[in-house]
């Protein structure tokens, strides 16, 4: 499991660094050596952190288009629990192509009904 978050980690890393985000050399420059990340709370705040500059490219990709929709689907995860699908779509008319993205998952607590 540790294997697996070390590849993913440095993944992210090396892909911000591909991208022109700079958030890399911040992290590098001042993280401890030997830190490991294994604790769920860091882990689930770099994964915030991924998010957040995930969805921050997307939405400017989104604002520089002239075209665009936002696509929702609502279905049941195996636990049961209703979650809403956001995924976005636009045209890119630098390449000429259609995009679609994925956004992020909505948990649904409770659905009102007869509104």
């Amino acid at each position: 499991m540790m294997a697996i978050f070390v590849l993913y980690f440095d993944f992210i890393l090396n892909a911000t660094q591909v991208s022109g985000d700079n958030t890399h050399v911040l992290l590098r420059e001042n993280c401890k050596k030997n830190a490991q990340y294994i604790s769920w709370k860091i882990q689930n705040q770099i994964v915030d952190a991924c998010f957040k500059i995930i969805t921050q490219k997307v939405a400017k990709k989104i604002n520089d288009c002239k075209y665009f929709s936002i696509i929702a689907d609502e279905t049941a995860d195996i636990s049961g629990i209703e979650q809403l699908s956001l995924c976005a779509r636009y045209y890119n008319s630098d390449d000429g192509k259609m995009h679609e993205d994925f956004l992020k998952f909505v948990p649904i607590m409770k659905l009102m009904v007869g509104i």
